[in-house]
C-alpha cells in the first residue's frame, strides 16, 4: 500500500514541480482575453479526431488532440492531450460540455486512482450525465498525454512521525528529481504549465465544436478553472471551483500554508479530543 500512495505521490510531484513553478502570478484580469483564432492556431483549432472506446471503459470513447508545447510558436513543436467523453444521457436535454479536473496538480483528469473514467465516476448518480458530456483530460505532462520527462527516482518512505534526517532525506531527494528534470527536459518544463493547459482545455472546446465549455475544477483545478476564465471569458459557461486555492500562493507559498493549516488543525484536533476524554 505504501508503495502504491509513493508512487502517485512521485508522479504527482513531478508535474506538480513543473505546473506550480511555472504558475505563479495571480490570475489574469478579468477581460484578458486572448485572441484564439490567429492564423497560426487555426490549424490546431480546426483539426479532425477520430473516437474510440477507452481501454479503461468500453462505456467512454478517448481521442488524442494536438496542441502547440509553445504557443508563442505554434509551427514548432506538438504535442498531444488525451481526452475522454461520454455523451449525455437525454439528447434532447443536452445542455453542452462539462470539462473536469481533480486537482493535483498532477492528479488526471482521464483516470482515476482505480483505472477508471474519472469524469463518469466522480459524477456516478447525479444528473449530470444527463444534460452534458463528460470531457476528461489528462492536463500536459500528466498520464496519456505527452509526459514531463523525470527519473523514476525511489521516494524515501513517508513515516508518520518523521525525524530531522527523514527530512534531509525527503530534501535530497527533491534536489535530486529536480536535477533529473532538468537534465531530461530542461528546455520543455516552462511550457508545462497552467496557462498553457488553460489554452489546451481551449484547443479541446473547439475540436469538440462547442461555443462554450461548462467546468468542474477541485483544490489546484480551480486556478486552473479560473485562469481559463480569465484567458477565454466567452468561452465559459457555468463553472464549479471546489476547495478553492489563493490565486496568489502557488509553488513553495501554496505548499508552505497548506503544511502551516494541517498543523494547526492537527493541535486543535488534539486539544479538543484531550479535552472530551479528561472528562
Amino acid at each position: 500500500m505504501m508503495n502504491s500512495i509513493n508512487s502517485r505521490l512521485r508522479r504527482s510531484i513531478i508535474v506538480g514541480v513543473g505546473i506550480l513553478g511555472a504558475a505563479a502570478g495571480s490570475v489574469l484580469p478579468a477581460g484578458a482575453e486572448v485572441p484564439e483564432q490567429s492564423r497560426d492556431l487555426r490549424s490546431f483549432y480546426e483539426q479532425k479526431i477520430g473516437w474510440s472506446p477507452c481501454a479503461f471503459d468500453r462505456d467512454v470513447e478517448c481521442a488524442s488532440v494536438e496542441v502547440p508545447l509553445d504557443y508563442s510558436h505554434p509551427s514548432g513543436e506538438r504535442i498531444s492531450v488525451a481526452i475522454s467523453r461520454q455523451k449525455a444521457a437525454d439528447s434532447k436535454a443536452r445542455r453542452g460540455v462539462l470539462f473536469y479536473n481533480p486537482g493535483g496538480p498532477g492528479g488526471s483528469g482521464l483516470t482515476n486512482q482505480y483505472g477508471r473514467s474519472a469524469p463518469k465516476e466522480q459524477f456516478k448518480g447525479t444528473p449530470l450525465n444527463a444534460v452534458y458530456d463528460l470531457i476528461g483530460f489528462d492536463p500536459r505532462g500528466i498520464g496519456q498525454s505527452t509526459p514531463l520527462r523525470c527519473e523514476d527516482l525511489d521516494l524515501p518512505d513517508i513515516k508518520s512521525r518523521p525525524s530531522d534526517k527523514d527530512f534531509d532525506q525527503f530534501a535530497t531527494w527533491a534536489k535530486e528529481l529536480e536535477k533529473s528534470c532538468d537534465k531530461l527536459d530542461g528546455q520543455r518544463r516552462k511550457h508545462f504549465n497552467t496557462r498553457n493547459t488553460a489554452r489546451d482545455m481551449n484547443v479541446i472546446r473547439a475540436v469538440l465544436g462547442e461555443r462554450r465549455i461548462n467546468y468542474v475544477g477541485y483544490s489546484y483545478g480551480t486556478y486552473l478553472g479560473a485562469v481559463y476564465g480569465s484567458l477565454f471569458p466567452s468561452r465559459l459557461d457555468r463553472s464549479v471551483l471546489d476547495s478553492s486555492v489563493h490565486p496568489d500562493k502557488t509553488g513553495h507559498a501554496y505548499m508552505t500554508s497548506k503544511a502551516e493549516a494541517a498543523r494547526r488543525f492537527v493541535e486543535e484536533w488534539a486539544q479538543t479530543t484531550g479535552a472530551w476524554t479528561s472528562r
